[in-house]
């Protein structure tokens, strides 16, 4: 657990591995969504982009448990660079695969007649995985695919630092998606003098979403999908402090589920 140097050590060979996929335009196109698209069992694990940005954010944290500020805020500062990066190329990649999709529609309907009934069929697949995907509709805020965690923390670190633009500016964007009332308490804070030391608590429990196959074996075509329609497994158990119960600051379910989905919406394109 306090093991910060072998922690920054293993963090900065993943950071390399990442930055050699994502460093063009946030990500490395086809090839960085191949490991979510395609057939998981045969092709190598690539990574996807929260999880670029959270070992950004995990050095940012081990330098300052060391008590290195200035290498701690480089890390804070790239971590959000790559925040802002990947949602400008998940912008920019959603408006060009509807685009796309408008194009395949428009083909679709000049096919011939010969072809219809294979595509009233594969439609039909389609619209049986409807209820699959019900479920990935995302909560308000995170479809913006920044982690409100991530935001929080940068928020604390500069507050501490006594950079109070930073960190008025983090705890908004942190507050804007999860309207968690300790994060509205320490935004209405940041410009008031602090008397007393202040411990902030967080606790990181849970596991990620699966991925799953759906097939359709008469018509050789896959997809993947969320199992549990994307729920994971939540906090085992409620965490209180001082007879108050803590909060939900960050659903990382809904960060996975935002990255799915746009890499969804590139399959099915």
């Amino acid at each position: 657990m306090n093991d910060y140097k072998q922690s920054i050590t293993n963090l900065e060979d993943v950071n390399t591995s990442f930055d050699n996929k994502f460093k063009e335009g946030a990500t490395a196109g086809g090839k960085v969504l191949a490991s979510t698209l395609g057939n998981e069992k045969n092709i190598p694990y690539r990574g996807n982009v929260y999880e670029w940005v959270l070992a950004n954010y995990y050095l940012a944290l081990d330098y300052a448990f060391l008590n290195d500020m200035d290498k701690a805020r480089v890390f804070f500062n790239q971590t959000a660079e790559r925040q802002r990066r990947a949602k400008d190329y998940f912008a920019k990649e959603i408006a060009k695969e509807q685009e796309n999709i408008k194009k395949q529609e428009e083909k679709a309907k000049s096919k011939s007649k010969g072809k219809k009934e294979v595509s009233a069929q594969f439609l039909g697949s389609l619209n049986g995985l409807t209820d699959k995907y019900k479920s990935l509709e995302l909560m308000k805020g995170y479809e913006n695919f920044s982690n409100p965690l991530v935001n929080y923390f940068s928020g604390i670190f500069y507050l501490l630092n006594n950079d109070k633009g930073k960190a008025e500016r983090y705890l908004k964007e942190a507050f804007a998606i999860s309207h968690a009332k300790v994060v509205g308490e320490d935004l209405a804070g940041v410009n008031k003098a602090r008397n007393t030391k202040t411990t902030w608590v967080i606790v990181e429990d849970g596991e990620q979403p699966l991925l799953e196959e759906v097939a359709d074996k008469d018509l050789y075509f896959a997809m993947p999908y969320l199992k549990d329609g994307g729920k994971g497994i939540d906090f085992k158990q409620k965490y209180s402090l001082n007879g108050k119960d803590l909060e939900v600051l960050s659903n990382f379910n809904e960060v996975i589920k935002a990255e799915f989905n746009h890499k969804l919406l590139i399959k099915r394109g």
